[in-house]
């Protein structure tokens, strides 16, 4: 009667430990943690929009765009992209480690009287869609007329 006391002890043990996603039953201590999912990046944007104000003819204005990643695994933009008369000085993409932060630099050069308006764009390594996720930032600038007077 012992013997299939332990043979069904065993079994049942086996069973629990199968059922609990652990397929070493000789190191299971740590199988809760080799079961988790891997981490994700968490894009964590400071804006929508960016609005460099007024901005004088001749003059360069610079605005920044904070970029966080909330996550747990490296974020990546690419292809970055503005529309002119806005321009980033990116080549290739920028990475952001997990639970850090970045600056993305926007530069406007003023040559004439107009209302500008642009856009800003790049993808990320979303992980609900995978490479290529595309975010769109509002660019907005007002260039007065030169009237000569400061």
């Amino acid at each position: 009667m012992r013997t299939h006391t332990t043979a069904a002890a065993r079994a049942l043990a086996l069973a629990t430990l199968l059922l609990s996603g652990c397929f070493d039953p000789i190191d299971c201590a740590d199988c809760e943690d080799d079961t988790e999912a891997p981490g994700a990046p968490a894009l964590d944007l400071g804006e929508t929009t960016i609005d460099f104000g007024e901005v004088r003819i001749g003059e360069t204005a610079r605005e920044s765009l904070g970029v966080g990643n909330a996550g747990t695994a490296l974020l990546e933009l690419s292809d970055i992209a503005v529309t002119e008369p806005f321009i980033a000085r990116y080549d290739g993409g920028i990475s952001v480690d997990a639970n850090s932060s970045a600056m993305l630099t926007i530069e406007l050069t003023a040559t004439a009287a107009a209302d500008l308006t642009g856009t800003l764009s790049f993808t990320w390594n979303d992980p609900d869609v995978g490479d290529g996720s595309l975010v769109e930032i509002d660019l907005s600038a007002s260039v007065p007329e030169d009237t000569g007077l400061d």
